[in-house]
């Protein structure tokens, strides 16, 4: 028999068997479809998200934790010459000796685009006019004031960085975006400020907003204080290499309405559990040693200025010398002693004139425990450092008003912001009148005065710290010169990419260090017009 007869007896066969398992099974087959695909259906599957739970995990994200604080603790905090570490290139170390760990420089950049702005991103797509709830008015703008407040920390940290066509992969299939010119980025952002408060809506209420908002409860006039706030400082941050702009946008901000008092303070809530690396403090995580490694004390020339201005900061920054929670410490103010910055376990001993090692615990005053709990909030944005800008736009002549008026009510203000830590760290009037009064406002030093308030009041929130110090010089800090830095002995103005972040976007972030002039801790961005 042929090869082609025996195939198709094969083929009649199999066909026949196949029109007998049809028969067969057919009444399972004529089953309702939509039963079949029910069976796929997982009952803890989530098929539409509610926006609300982005924007609040997007403001998390933004406090960040123990995990994310590389940035903002290990360098931004030494740096500044808050606080000093005898460690080398080990966590605060390297900000204290201007050492360049890239996978720690980094951090800030990859976190904002691995998480913090996608969320942003997509609640302010899904309810802006072509999403699925454009009628979430006061949701949308809340998410754009607080997309730019992440940006923009982005940006002060790295200089030029994507902005206008990150996070458009999914929408616009945009995978390689541009390195925008940090002039440009701060252009738009203070535009999306001006939108954002104008946007506002009091008759628009939405219940889900109001209990998912962890900074103002849905408050819709405190999120228009923030916005015009936070474009006060974004406006003042450019005040050195675009004056023009910076005055137009200062104006607005005071004529739209900036904070006014200590409760209008963007704070993010904190909570000790019931995952301490998402829901808790990240900056009480690492300097609290219950559950932190770093041995980092207080800079010494952060307790110097306080001890040798009868600061009454001073036993609420620090709670003295000692053990940390013993309550056998040191607590005279003229007793506390700061750690030098730029010193190791090795050079300490001769800089303390002793052979043994120094115990960093009974010899420096130590950041105060009631500061450092998991659940102590973070804080955004304040209005000391409102009055601060306000006090500066003043001496500018951008503003009609006393810069000592401002400069009073800042110093007031900064003093006593510390009683949501804790009711005992309470700044009396009479207080704040003293220090005023020895150390009234003295116009021919008014911007050194105000730059040094700012660094004062912005102690752990360390970011804002180090991005006004660069802008305007003050204070004066005296820099370490490290055997070994990677700076030639000067504080470093900028943060460095991670390569292993960027090498997926080569030529756009080659086309950008080359406009910046370097990747180096040493290169400035666009608006680093101080010292």
């Amino acid at each position: 028999m042929s090869d082609f007869n025996k195939n198709s007896i094969a083929m009649k066969f199999l066909f026949k068997y196949y029109l007998l398992l049809l028969s067969v099974f057919a009444p399972y087959f004529a089953c309702n479809t939509s039963e079949l695909a029910a069976l796929n259906d997982h009952p803890d599957d989530l098929y539409e998200i509610n926006w609300n739970y982005l924007f609040t995990d997007g403001i998390l994200l933004a406090a960040e934790n123990r995990q994310s604080q590389n940035v903002q603790l290990f360098y931004c905090s030494a740096m500044i010459q808050h606080l000093a570490d005898l460690e080398v290139t080990l966590g605060l170390g390297n900000g204290d000796k201007y050492f360049k760990k890239e996978e720690w420089t980094g951090t800030y950049y990859s976190n904002c685009y691995v998480g913090i702005t996608k969320k942003f991103d997509e609640a302010i797509r899904q309810t802006g006019p072509a999403g699925n709830d454009p009628q979430m008015v006061n949701l949308h703008h809340a998410t754009r004031v607080m997309r730019v407040f992440v940006y923009h920390r982005c940006a002060d940290l790295y200089g030029d960085i994507p902005y206008s066509e990150a996070n458009k992969a999914y929408d616009e299939g945009i995978f390689f975006p541009v390195f925008d010119r940090q002039k440009d980025i701060y252009l738009d952002m203070l535009k999306e400020l001006s939108e954002a408060a104008e946007g506002f809506d009091k008759n628009q209420t939405d219940k889900i907003f109001n209990s998912q908002d962890i900074i103002y409860d849905g408050d819709v006039d405190k999120w228009k204080k923030f916005a015009y706030s936070l474009m006060l400082r974004l406006a003042m941050r450019i005040s050195l290499v675009d004056a023009s702009t910076a005055q137009v946008y200062v104006t607005e901000a005071i004529n739209g309405g900036v904070f006014t008092g200590n409760a209008d303070n963007a704070r993010v809530p904190r909570a000790s559990g019931p995952n301490t690396f998402i829901n808790s403090n990240g900056i009480s995580m690492w300097l609290n040693p219950d559950f932190g490694a770093t041995k980092a004390k207080l800079s010494d020339t952060f307790i110097d200025f306080l001890r040798d201005n009868n600061d009454p900061r001073l036993m609420i920054i620090t709670s003295g010398i000692g053990q940390f929670g013993s309550s056998d410490k040191i607590v005279d103010p003229a007793l506390q002693k700061g750690m030098p910055n730029g010193f190791d376990a090795s050079s300490i001993r001769e800089y303390e004139g002793v052979m043994e090692d120094v115990d960093v615990e009974t010899t420096y005053s130590k950041v105060n425990e009631l500061l450092l709990d998991l659940d102590d909030p973070n804080l955004f944005q304040t209005y000391a450092e409102v009055e601060f800008l306000l006090a500066e736009a003043a001496v500018r002549g951008w503003h009609s008003a006393d810069p000592a008026d401002h400069y009073n009510k800042g110093v007031r203000a900064a003093m006593q912001m510390y009683d949501i830590f804790d009711p005992s760290l309470t700044v009396s009037d009479a207080e704040v009148d003293a220090y005023l009064a020895a150390h009234p406002y003295d116009t021919d030093k008014g911007l050194e005065m105000i730059g040094t308030q700012y660094w004062v009041a912005t102690f752990l929130n360390f970011y804002e710290t180090y991005a006004n110090w660069r802008r305007t010089g003050f204070p004066v800090l005296e820099p370490v010169n490290y055997p070994g830095n990677h700076t030639n002995g000067t504080i470093p103005r900028r943060m460095i990419f991670e390569k292993a972040a960027v090498s997926r976007n080569e030529a756009n972030y080659q086309a950008a260090i080359n406009r910046m002039g370097g990747d180096e801790l040493t290169t400035k961005v666009w608006w680093d017009g101080g010292n």
